[in-house]
């Protein structure tokens, strides 16, 4: 039975009640038949709406399940744009770059976030330290959502404070 079925015979079970209520006013239905018509009637109107209800819940979680099927296809496509951006299309890192530091300063074992600020201070002075550490901040979240194009090879590992090859 479909959605749009149930409302026909929704409407026709209210319409049957009214003509019920006003034949009975009109003293052209006894009350025995008014009485036990009206609670046959209001018994399928009751059934009527659960299965109403019921079909609505089932084309909720339907609508529901696409939605998320939609948002998943979403999901892969900024990833897979994320990846064709972030590696830059074969374009290779400048070697003395801000990132590049500190992507090799993450591979080694330095165990904090300031250590690693201090390092790159001492190979590329003269930049602000805040900004050096929110740059940071940001190379450790690519690796952790797997966005960074180096994260093919590393994953960060939290309880050592630096990047791992994916094999140890």
């Amino acid at each position: 039975m479909d959605m749009q079925q149930v409302n026909n015979e929704l409407k026709e079970l209210h319409l049957e009640q009214r003509r019920l209520i006003i034949d009975y006013e009109k003293h052209e239905v006894s009350e025995e038949i008014y009485i036990k018509t009206k609670k046959d009637l209001e018994d399928s109107i009751r059934e009527h709406t659960k299965l109403k209800i019921a079909l609505m819940e089932e084309q909720q979680k339907k609508h529901d399940k696409t939605r998320e099927e939609q948002q998943e296809d979403l999901d892969e496509q900024v990833k897979n744009i994320r990846n064709l951006s972030g590696a830059k299309l074969g374009r290779p890192f400048e070697k003395k770059s801000y990132r590049t530091l500190i992507v090799t300063e993450l591979k080694k074992d330095n165990q904090n976030l300031d250590k690693v600020l201090n390092t790159i201070n001492e190979l590329k002075p003269g930049r602000d330290k805040t900004k050096t550490k929110t740059q940071i901040k940001r190379v450790i979240y690519d690796f952790k959502k797997n966005i960074a194009p180096e994260s093919k090879s590393f994953i960060w590992n939290r309880k050592k404070f630096k990047l791992v090859r994916h094999n140890e």
